[in-house]
């Protein structure tokens, strides 16, 4: 069974995203939330989410040599360069993803970036060891260790305090991006 068809029978299901529909019209709101949630929430529809999101990333992650060269080239003759803040907050990550997170901010064609990190009282001790070190690595990347775990609301205030730039980014500690700064960049 394809995915799609398996989204089609969750959204078409009496007991999800039709009911939730049926009860907003009448104005049970509360009722209608539930619905909308387990319909949202569904395994079937994250999963067809992350194929979404894993294809874009994949289709930007295949610039070409000249691609990137032509980028960076227009880059330069920009009059502003705005600095992106890139938030993330983090707790007992596994070290190999948050290396591979914070490699990725690094690898961006646009270099107008500081990454402000907040560990939220992780208690495994690697943890502090791999931000440490690339904190000296690389002056742009900030860091906060917080005394108490907050969570990731918490975390990301204390990260969000570092930030200088006019621009926010937020960043999972556990999610490598892509070239996607370029794209926020020019937006603006």
């Amino acid at each position: 069974m394809t995915v799609l068809r398996r989204i089609t029978q969750v959204f078409g299901s009496p007991y999800t995203f039709g009911a939730a529909c049926w009860w907003y019209l009448l104005g049970k709101r509360v009722r209608a939330q539930n619905r909308f949630r387990a319909v949202f929430s569904s395994n079937i529809v994250q999963a067809y989410n992350d194929r979404i999101a894993n294809a874009v990333c994949m289709a930007q992650a295949k610039l070409t040599d000249e691609e990137i060269a032509g980028i960076r080239k227009e880059i330069e003759g920009w009059d502003e360069k705005p600095l992106i803040s890139i938030v993330m907050p983090v707790y007992n990550s596994d070290g190999e993803q948050l290396g591979a997170a914070v490699e990725s901010v690094r690898q961006q064609i646009y270099q107008d970036w500081e990454l402000c990190i907040a560990d939220d009282c992780s208690t495994v001790p690697q943890v502090r060891t791999i931000l440490e070190a690339v904190a000296a690595e690389d002056r742009r990347i900030k860091l906060v260790f917080r005394n108490t775990n907050g969570h990731i609301c918490a975390a990301s205030n204390s990260a969000l305090e570092l930030a200088e730039g006019p621009f926010v980014a937020f960043m999972d500690h556990d999610d490598p991006e892509t070239q996607l700064i370029i794209d926020l960049v020019q937006g603006v």
